[in-house]
């Protein structure tokens, strides 16, 4: 087994959380990092109880072999009180994950799939290479909000093995 790691690269089809921080640049590139930033770069929810999502275009991949599954991961905290969930967006529907409850450090957070949701079967290449991955965040419906610095997609998959016949020409 091999495992690849697909992080945002541009906007995607949704962003629609109303902050940033920095408030210069995109959205995406507040929370494609290899490794968290925490308070340094991030995206956020507002205070009231509303979901936003942000949806981020990822680079494309040239591996072949069978994909068991993807991992989106988010890695989130809470300012005073928040909520998230992880998403995707795969043959132009968008999927969330469960709810999370923020807390006030970040944490990583993630949502496997084993098949692709909206084809029912496993997980080609070609769908991989359109997926955007993303995350929503709803505030407290009074101080809190929610706060993102990384979105990711971990790829576990099972690279085809080439055979040798070892054929001398001569």
């Amino acid at each position: 087994m091999s495992t690849l790691y697909l992080r945002p690269n541009a906007a995607g089809d949704e962003t629609n959380l109303p902050n940033q921080t920095p408030g210069s640049g995109a959205h995406w590139d507040k929370v494609d990092e290899e490794t968290p930033d925490g308070d340094s770069t991030y995206v956020w929810s507002s205070a009231d109880a509303v979901w936003y999502r942000d949806l981020y275009n990822l680079g494309d991949t040239s591996q072949t072999g069978v994909i068991n599954w993807i991992k989106v991961w988010v890695v989130c905290a809470a300012s005073i009180g928040g909520y998230a969930k992880t998403g995707i967006k795969t043959g132009g529907t968008a999927y969330d994950g469960s709810e999370i409850t923020l807390t006030n450090s970040f944490v990583s957070y993630s949502t496997q799939y084993t098949t692709n949701p909206q084809a029912g079967g496993a997980w080609t290449w070609t769908q991989l290479n359109a997926l955007q991955a993303g995350v929503s965040m709803e505030g407290d419906g009074a101080k809190g909000c929610g706060l993102c610095t990384q979105v990711y997609i971990e790829v576990d998959y099972t690279p085809v093995v080439g055979r040798s016949y070892g054929f001398i020409i001569g």
